[in-house]
């Protein structure tokens, strides 16, 4: 069996580590990762590839950063003539951007079978782009993996349940397969902090970073905590930030590898993101955690104040930083092995 995985952007690197490493246990598949190049600086994308061990892609698309519409013709193009060539029997995409939608929307096309490996994800905000996305891709799909039970139910809701399983969450895999092999941010930023004694965050959501004000709401909110703030950004969002005004105590760092980011994560007092990704994370590593919009797609979080949803609101965002945490997590996550259960169930059923 020949299986494509198209990745683009670090999430997607991290998902298909886990995939890689089932997939390696098996003799008869042939998995073939393609790079669409959606993150292309060293640091949020080769770094990666390095760190986790994942085979190098055997394609590189290099589709780089432009417009969503320009992103999705150049990749239709280059997915069309490379399925053409190397004609896979399955494809995987991760997640809801524009890299795992034209896998999705070329292979719907050319009726070559589609698996989404977080299928079910949903926010219910039609004005966001990949909530529309998302829920393209499941109906492009021939195979759905729900991470949640909340997944799951909205699979259901929408009469897809006939080709979904709940998989539980292949970024739990990660964390639990990584967590053991943290290492601490090289960046002189970084150094001299005492675990519990700073924040991490992040902000790249574009509904934040296309409004100045509630950039710098977020901004003004981060430099009004008395902890030091670790801040990780994509370079294209640093030169947005680079006219608002914060104090010191706010390091803007450019992007870390993975391994340094669980550092982080593991290491700092909370998570403050608009990520949909890091609210996971920050969950698994039993961080608490501010997200800086006013919905997720990952409601489970929610229970006992492990995630706090406050939008970009500068009083919220204070208002809320130290609330305490009420109860122990729920697990609606699976339970570590969800790349087994997907690769098993694609053997038996494909």
């Amino acid at each position: 069996m020949k299986i494509v995985s198209i990745v683009g952007t670090r999430a997607q690197f991290v998902n298909v580590s886990a995939l890689s490493r089932a997939i390696k246990k098996y003799n008869n598949i042939e998995h073939i990762i393609v790079h669409t190049g959606q993150h292309f600086e060293h640091n949020m994308s080769d770094i990666f590839f390095k760190e986790l061990d994942i085979p190098h892609p055997y394609f590189n698309l290099e589709v780089g950063f432009n417009s969503i519409d320009n992103q999705f013709e150049y990749l239709k193009g280059k997915l069309l003539e490379l399925f053409s060539n190397i004609k896979p029997d399955l494809v995987i995409v991760f997640g809801d951007n524009i890299s795992s939608f034209s896998g999705a929307f070329t292979c719907f096309n050319l009726k070559i079978p589609v698996v989404h490996a977080e299928a079910g994800v949903r926010c219910f905000n039609t004005t966001l782009y990949e909530e529309t996305i998302r829920t393209q891709i499941d109906q492009y799909s021939n195979f759905l993996f729900a991470p949640s039970s909340s997944c799951m139910d909205h699979l259901k809701s929408e009469g897809l349940d006939y080709k979904a399983l709940f998989s539980g969450d292949i970024l739990y895999d990660s964390i639990l397969h990584y967590s053991s092999k943290i290492s601490q941010p090289k960046n002189s930023l970084t150094q001299g902090f005492e675990p519990d004694n700073f924040f991490l965050a992040t902000v790249h959501y574009e509904e934040n970073i296309r409004d100045i004000n509630k950039l710098q709401s977020i901004f003004l909110a981060l430099s009004d905590l008395d902890y030091p703030i670790i801040v990780p950004l994509h370079p294209h969002v640093i030169k947005v930030v680079d006219d608002i005004a914060f104090r010191s105590n706010v390091n803007i760092i450019q992007p870390v590898g993975y391994l340094e980011m669980l550092w982080l994560m593991q290491n700092c007092r909370r998570v403050i993101t608009d990520s949909s990704y890091l609210q996971k994370e920050a969950y698994f590593m039993k961080k608490q955690c501010i997200t800086l919009r006013n919905e997720t797609e990952w409601t489970e979080t929610l229970s006992g104040n492990w995630n706090i949803l406050t939008g970009s609101n500068r009083i919220q965002i204070l208002d809320k930083i130290n609330e305490p945490i009420l109860e122990p997590q729920v697990n609606a996550f699976g339970d570590g092995h969800a790349a087994k259960n997907i690769i098993e169930y694609l053997i038996r059923n494909f």
